[in-house]
């Protein structure tokens, strides 16, 4: 290993906008957001791609007034920033874009060139004043349409026709793109980058998503403006559609604000990286919270069985209104965790039950007929087995990452 320790050129640093007792620094090290503490900043500072670690030991000796040796600087180094790309000794990194987000798969439909335009146009619906006045018309269009009216016809999952699930799937795919120009018109009224809109795979689920990074260097005023901002576009396009009803006297365009409102529901969910989570985020001033609530519940988990009585380090920089936040979202996930395990285990009977009535079914019908005779049958069987198969699947890799994270914390 070199004795010149480097920085790459593509580093930009913020002020840290998130909860903390100390003060903290945002790197942007090119589409990647860290925080640092100021005692890792003015080390950073020091790295000139000149200084030798000796030079640089005893200069951050010398700023700090703690005692360090060539190889404790030389590991603080290598963890904090060699290990993110930021600096390097020997080759400089490539820097490659890693799938390190949380969606499994991301496919862009809108790039930022064509979303620019529109969220240029419909920022405006973030200006104050506008924004109040259309808000509190869709909080108020819903209570009536809640309480007051009377005039909604049954609705039942069971007789839905398959041209009107089709009208009503059209209809949330083209709410949902609209969602997803709600966060990226927000980024361009607070003055942030817009990236691309696109689907992605998360826990196994399609997903639509805007790419939001930059806000991360804004205050968490701004950056909560920019979680609701979906939310938002949704509840004041749903009058709208309700227009539509009244218009047309089409009941199914009344279920598709059900449905909306449904989906605007469970985008709530703080558990969940959905809009609600990253509004949890923001409010608390806690970044990666579903990482840091896991560290709290293994921590206690740890003490219980007297494994290990130290805090992680986050927790004691952190204001004790997150702290205590931490606490009652850790408890909470946890629970709702278990209880989405308690209802796997008890499904799990019929699951398989179900599995092997299917199994017997395939195996009766290859014995009995040729699958090239009879492919509308074959396709039948198979696709009443594919759910079964995806979710013992999902089930599994879930199982295996949850061994895996008690593993490593324990």
């Amino acid at each position: 290993m070199c004795e010149i320790p480097k920085k790459i050129d593509e580093i930009e640093v913020f002020p840290s906008n998130n909860a903390s007792l100390k003060k903290k620094y945002t790197l942007k090290v090119i589409n990647k957001y860290y925080d640092i503490s100021e005692t890792l900043y003015q080390l950073l500072e020091l790295i000139d791609n000149k200084r030798s670690i000796v030079e640089l030991t005893n200069l951050f000796s010398q700023k700090t007034g703690k005692t360090l040796n060539k190889s404790d600087l030389t590991i603080i180094i290598d963890k904090h920033f060699v290990k993110k790309n930021i600096v390097y000794f020997d080759e400089k990194p490539t820097n490659e874009e890693k799938n390190e987000s949380y969606l499994l798969v991301k496919i862009p439909l809108l790039s930022s060139k064509i979303i620019e335009p529109l969220a240029l146009v419909l920022k405006v619906f973030f200006q104050k004043y506008i924004l109040f006045v259309l808000l509190t018309g869709a909080i108020l269009f819903h209570v009536y349409l809640y309480i007051f009216y009377d005039n909604a016809p049954s609705f039942s999952l069971t007789n839905l026709k398959a041209t009107e699930a089709s009208v009503i799937f059209i209809i949330l795919f083209i709410t949902t793109l609209f969602h997803e120009l709600g966060h990226s018109s927000a980024c361009k009224y607070i003055g942030a980058k817009i990236g691309s809109i696109g689907v992605g795979l998360y826990l196994y689920m399609p997903v639509f998503y805007s790419d939001v990074t930059d806000v991360w260097i804004f205050k968490r005023s701004k950056r909560l403006l920019v979680d609701f901002g979906g939310i938002y576009f949704q509840l004041i396009l749903i009058p709208f559609i309700f227009l539509i009803f009244l218009h047309s006297n089409n009941h199914i365009f009344l279920f598709t604000i059900y449905f909306l409102d449904f989906s605007i529901i469970s985008s709530m969910n703080p558990i969940l990286r959905f809009d609600g989570y990253w509004i949890a985020t923001d409010i608390s001033g806690i970044p990666n919270l579903r990482k840091r609530s896991k560290e709290l519940f293994y921590y206690y988990i740890k003490s219980l069985f007297n494994l290990d009585i130290t805090a992680p380090d986050f927790h004691k920089d952190i204001p004790k209104s997150s702290r205590y936040f931490l606490i009652v979202y850790s408890l909470v996930s946890n629970i709702i965790f278990s209880i989405y395990i308690y209802i796997i285990i008890t499904y799990l009977p019929t699951l398989f039950s179900n599995i092997i009535l299917l199994t017997n079914e395939l195996i009766l019908f290859l014995k009995n007929n040729s699958p090239f005779d009879n492919y509308t049958d074959l396709f039948s069987i198979l696709n009443r087995m594919l759910p079964s198969f995806l979710f013992i699947s999902m089930l599994l890799i879930m199982v295996f990452r949850i061994v895996k994270n008690l593993t490593r914390s324990l």
